[in-house]
């Protein structure tokens, strides 16, 4: 007989995140607010170019900088001068940082013989991130991302449309 799993506790089971109820809808609202910034840029760059071809050879190279140098593969410190508006106004940034936060801000780590065993306080440390920021700026971020992208994508179909 097969027994009903709850979608929470499935994923995570799959993903082994936090249990706790808020880190679980913490991690989801993040979730859908960066999708809803990734569409937003869909959304902007279709309407601009109004081609699928060139939208799709043009969506790469501008979402890649965005992507390298939102955290995920370097810390904040780390960042050339140059690079910094990139850094500031990449949503992968504010997503990572407010999933890390949720993720490893006082967790106890199992380090075995190793001491002394850092916490995830530590950990968000190194990479530069403030424990304290889960909501504000990372959310407020993601949803002024999210409407202004929605917004030029709109101005571009509208200015599309009229023509």
């Amino acid at each position: 007989k097969m027994q009903r799993v709850h979608p929470k506790q499935w994923y995570q089971r799959r993903v082994r995140v936090r249990e706790e109820v808020v880190a679980f809808l913490t991690c989801t609202t993040c979730c859908i607010c960066i999708a809803w910034a990734s569409t937003g840029l869909g959304w902007f760059v279709a309407a601009a170019t109004g081609d699928l071809r060139i939208a799709s050879a043009v969506s790469a190279p501008i979402i890649m900088p965005f992507f390298l140098f939102g955290g995920l593969f370097q810390s904040d410190k780390s960042t050339p001068v140059y690079f910094e508006p990139i850094k500031w106004i990449s949503w992968f940034r504010y997503g990572y940082h407010m999933l890390m936060v949720n993720e490893l801000k006082d967790l106890k780590l199992d380090c075995g013989d190793i001491t002394p065993c850092p916490n995830g306080t530590i950990v968000l440390e190194q990479f530069s991130i403030n424990p304290d920021e889960l909501w504000w700026p990372n959310v407020a971020a993601l949803v002024i991302f999210g409407c202004t992208l929605c917004i030029f994508a709109w101005s571009c179909l509208l200015c599309r449309v009229r023509r």
